[in-house]
């Protein structure tokens, strides 16, 4: 299902939230103009990241859930039981 294999905006705002969280990614210096402020100047400007040392250093395992390695008290504990 399409649902499930592409992430909505609101779901990347988190999922990059996390990755900012945990350390593993930083802003550049580079920035350039965003399309949003050809009609609205005040937006804010593009911003691009990179991944910092440690995140090149985290493993598959913390890569496979940035969320459980940022809490690792919730763990799979809050996934459905069969």
């Amino acid at each position: 299902s399409r649902k499930f294999t592409h992430m909505r905006y609101h779901s990347f705002l988190m999922y990059f939230g996390v990755l900012k969280r945990l350390g593993w990614v930083e802003a550049t210096q580079e920035t350039e103009p965003s399309a949003i402020q050809d009609n609205y100047p005040p937006a804010p400007v593009r911003t691009y990241y990179r991944l910092t040392k440690k995140g090149i250093e985290a493993g598959d395992e913390f890569w496979s859930n940035p969320l459980f390695t940022l809490y690792p008290e919730i763990g799979p504990s809050h996934t459905k039981k069969s």
